[in-house]
Formats: structure tokens, C-alpha cells, sequence
């Protein structure tokens, strides 16, 4: 483990993450086990009464100042139903790389960060064996987005895992 040029500690970084979508954790259990089919990577909710909802995992890569790997965030971002449907047909594609990136927005409520659901951000496929990369537009000004963009020292790598210890 790196040492902390700051305090002199050594700090384990470790990549935070969401387990599922905010809308589906939101859900009854009764609601996800009827209305809901989610795993590790995709989710789908058909709420009677609503239009049918869907859902992408991905990976936030962001910088750590003195950490040459980063952290990735595991987070969800909500799509169309097409960018869905053509994700699914791209799954196990080893040249699924090559698509142009998809539109989405953010599908997690990031604890400590006001209005982090619905931030627009593009989803890379990036191959079969691992998880789309997600990245925001350099305009976006929120708070979270620009943390992400700009990159972090360890010592906020450490606070935002324990941000979503509880949450995932």
C-alpha cells in the first residue's frame, strides 16, 4: 500500500460501489421479486401502471494522486429501452468496443452529494470480460461530476468508500 505523503499512513484504496439502481432498491422486496429482474450487471423494472425502466452497471474511473491505478466507482446508469436491447445484442461481442458510446444518467444517489440521480454521462462498452466505463461531460458542473473529472487524493479515495460501506 501507498503511503500518505499527507499524514504518513497507509491508506488501502479500494473502489466503491453500488450494488443496484436507486429506483430498485427503493422497491419493496414483494415489488422486485414480481416487477424487478436484476443481476450484477443489468436490471429491468415493469412496475404495472409505469413505463418499463432499464438499467446498465459501469465503471467510474477517476484519478488518485499518488495511486497509479485510481479508483473505479461501480455505478448504475438508467438507459433507453434501445440502448438496452442493443447493449444485450453487444454482450459477449469481443469487438463490442468499437460501438460509439451510448447515453445515460446517472442511476445512484451518491451519499453527501445533493442531486447526483439523473447527471447525464456516456457508457463505453469496453468488452466482453468487463463492465462498460461510464465518464460525464467535462460541462457538467455538479460537484461529484467535477471530483471525478479533476481526480482526488488518497485521503478522499478513503472518505468516499466510506460513503457507500452502508449503501451497497
Amino acid at each position: 500500500m501507498p503511503i500518505c505523503p499527507t499524514c504518513g499512513a497507509e491508506h488501502e484504496i479500494l473502489d466503491p460501489i453500488f450494488r443496484r439502481p436507486e429506483a430498485y432498491v427503493q422497491l419493496s422486496r414483494d415489488s422486485q421479486e414480481q416487477h424487478a429482474q436484476a443481476d450484477d450487471n443489468l436490471c429491468r423494472i415493469t412496475l404495472p401502471e409505469c413505463a418499463p425502466r432499464y438499467f446498465v452497471r459501469g465503471t467510474m474511473p477517476v484519478d488518485v494522486e499518488g495511486h497509479s491505478d485510481g479508483v473505479a466507482w461501480g455505478l448504475w446508469a438508467e438507459v433507453a429501452e434501445d440502448v438496452f436491447s442493443r447493449v444485450l445484442e453487444l454482450w459477449s461481442n469481443p469487438d463490442q468496443a468499437c460501438e460509439p458510446p451510448f447515453d445515460g444518467t446517472l442511476a445512484n444517489s451518491v451519499p453527501t452529494y445533493l442531486g447526483t440521480l439523473d447527471l447525464k454521462l456516456q457508457i463505453q462498452l469496453t468488452g466482453p470480460t468487463s463492465r462498460p466505463e461510464f465518464q460525464f461531460a467535462r460541462d457538467i458542473t455538479h460537484p461529484f461530476v467535477q471530483e471525478c473529472l479533476a481526480g482526488i487524493d488518497v485521503h478522499r479515495a478513503s472518505e468516499w468508500l466510506s460513503l457507500v460501506a452502508d449503501e451497497s
